[in-house]
């Protein structure tokens, strides 16, 4: 492939990085695995490209770092949530106790707690 159509697959990349940032931001999970798809598409094409521009191949991949970045903050942020809504089911089941002896005692709630308490 000629360079002017590295340079076009370069920008087009490009573009679909920023269009998965924005995805990411927006928590936009249905259009960012299309992102996904068709930004390995245009890298695969771009891997068979000669005489590529070197610092726009690190521009790109600084993109692809903050995107990483983004992600994992996300699935960070996710698996936070799961656990506090772990810990929040597990407060309404009941509550373990230890006495003086270091025995549990467990103390149930009987139904729904009347009042929930928002954090």
């Amino acid at each position: 492939m000629a360079v002017d159509g590295a340079s076009e697959l370069i920008d087009a990349l490009g573009d679909v990085v920023d269009q998965e940032r924005q995805a990411i931001l927006e928590g936009d999970l249905g259009r960012l695995s299309k992102l996904v798809e068709r930004k390995a598409d245009l890298a695969d094409q771009l891997a068979t490209c000669e005489g590529l521009d070197e610092d726009r191949i690190v521009g790109l991949n600084d993109k692809f770092h903050r995107n990483q970045d983004l992600l994992q903050s996300a699935m960070d942020g996710v698996r936070q949530v799961a656990e506090r809504l772990k810990q929040l089911q597990a407060a309404q089941s009941g509550l373990n106790v230890y006495d003086g002896k270091g025995q549990a005692h467990r103390y149930g709630t009987n139904g729904r707690p009347s009042m929930l308490r928002r954090v």
